[in-house]
């Protein structure tokens, strides 16, 4: 019985032993799995990191527990992270829209500001104390009360104007300012009346400086200019527009080649009272005045005939110079001449050529 016994005893030490190397076994493969299960589920943290979608969790729950756990937080902040970073950029593309549109108002505020401003300093100062505040709707509105305005002109002679006001009308042709006490007149004085066909601003207080280069710029259409009695010293720019400009009684000190430059137009011109004589005029300062045909240079200190004059003239007046005499063949080319006034000059018959007329018809 006690072989029996032993032998049963030691049969179930070696099932026992058989179960626990089972286990052993067992045991081991289920760790090794966990192994490759974490590795696995720590590839994909690491691949969804870098923004590769699509992680499978189903295995390894019982030994990554933790790890899964985590990988659901990570995955969870991906998204608002991201939308938070959309949201933040849009923020900022808002911030530089309005920025740039703030910029863009300021400077149209500067702008509008600056052309009030001189719209502002062109209207104060344009009439006397005793004429009406100018306003800027129209032209009616703008000109002191003794102004007259009659169809397509506008008359505000000898009512004591110092500046030019502003003055807005399509409608206007002829503008008269004569017999004031203007001194200046912006470069944009005469932008309101672009059809401008004849000014008159004789008499007045004009020096050089009072007259812009460009004042006349955009009167493409004038065809009379009457500067008389102010206090220019050289030609202003002109429109090549023009037909007849006035300039007597003034204080002009010379005349170059380049003065009448593109008046092919000019059919009058009138220059007396300016101290002029033959040193201060080129010869080539009438070649330009292709059709000019009526020449007023008169009380000037011309001794001789200067040179150079249009062969288009019809008319000639240097009456009231200091003419000493007439040679021949000075006046040959003026074949076209119908009047000539060589009158108060120091001229004796002997000091005249005697074919000094012949070429005239």
């Amino acid at each position: 019985m006690r072989t029996d016994q032993n032998l049963r005893t030691e049969k179930k030490w070696r099932v026992r032993e058989n179960h626990i190397s089972k286990d052993g076994d067992t045991e081991a493969k289920r760790r090794k799995r966990c192994t490759e299960a974490e590795n696995r589920h720590a590839g994909t943290v690491e691949a969804k990191t870098n923004g590769v979608a699509g992680v499978n969790i189903s295995h390894g729950k019982k030994c990554g527990a933790e790890q899964n756990n985590d990988l659901r937080i990570l995955l969870k902040k991906i998204p608002n992270d991201k939308s938070r970073l959309i949201d933040a950029k849009k923020e900022e593309e808002e911030d530089e829209k309005e920025e740039e549109e703030e910029e863009n108002d300021s400077e149209e505020e500067e702008d509008e500001e600056e052309e009030d401003e001189e719209e502002e300093e062109e209207e104060e100062g344009t009439v006397s104390p005793t004429n009406q505040t100018l306003a800027h709707t129209s032209f009616r509105e703008s000109l002191p009360g003794a102004c007259k305005t009659p169809n397509g002109q506008i008359s505000c002679r000898g009512i004591g104007m110092t500046h030019l006001p502003i003055i807005r009308d399509l409608g206007v042709t002829i503008l008269d300012l004569a017999e004031n006490n203007i001194s200046i007149i912006s470069s944009r004085g005469f932008f309101g009346l672009p059809y401008l066909e004849s000014i008159n601003l004789s008499r007045n207080q004009l020096e050089d400086h009072s007259l812009n280069q460009h004042l006349f710029f955009n009167l493409t259409g004038l065809r009379r200019l009457n500067l008389d009695g102010n206090q220019l010293t050289r030609v202003p720019s002109l429109p090549p527009s023009l037909e007849e400009l006035k300039i007597n009684d003034n204080k002009i000190t010379g005349l170059t080649h380049y003065n009448f430059n593109g008046l092919l137009h000019l059919l009058s011109l009138e220059l007396e009272n300016n101290g002029l004589h033959v040193g201060n005029v080129s010869p080539l300062t009438f070649k330009p005045l292709r059709m000019v045909q009526y020449l007023r240079l008169g009380r000037n200190r011309f001794r001789s005939i200067p040179f150079g004059l249009p062969i288009s003239l019809q008319e000639l007046r240097l009456q009231a110079n200091q003419l000493q005499n007439i040679p021949e063949g000075v006046l040959s080319k003026l074949v076209k001449l119908r009047v000539l006034d060589f009158s108060h000059n120091l001229l004796h018959e002997s000091t005249i050529a005697k074919r000094a007329w012949v070429k005239l018809a």
